[in-house]
């Protein structure tokens, strides 16, 4: 694959992520009324980007269709492997 080939696809690819980053919307993980001294020792650890990651990894998987058609195939086989590995 050239270097303009990899930049094409990037870029496809990107679009694609910032499609679902909008239609996933601005994610609420605790109000300050929750955490009135904020967030302390949980901003250091892996919670968050746990909480992340799976709301990411959903959502890829649900729409994979409507925004990844062109990666579809290579995405298709990532989640088979990562389902088996979680319902063996």
């Amino acid at each position: 694959m050239s270097v303009e080939q990899t930049d094409r696809r990037r870029l496809k690819l990107q679009a694609s992520l910032d499609k679902l980053i909008t239609k996933v919307g601005k994610i609420q993980i605790g109000t300050r009324e929750q955490f009135p001294l904020g967030w302390r020792k949980a901003a250091k650890g892996r919670t968050v980007w746990r909480i992340l990651e799976e709301l990411i990894t959903q959502n890829l998987e649900k729409y994979y269709n409507e925004f990844f058609e062109e990666f579809k195939t290579a995405m298709e086989v990532a989640f088979q492997k990562r389902h088996k590995k979680l319902n063996p």
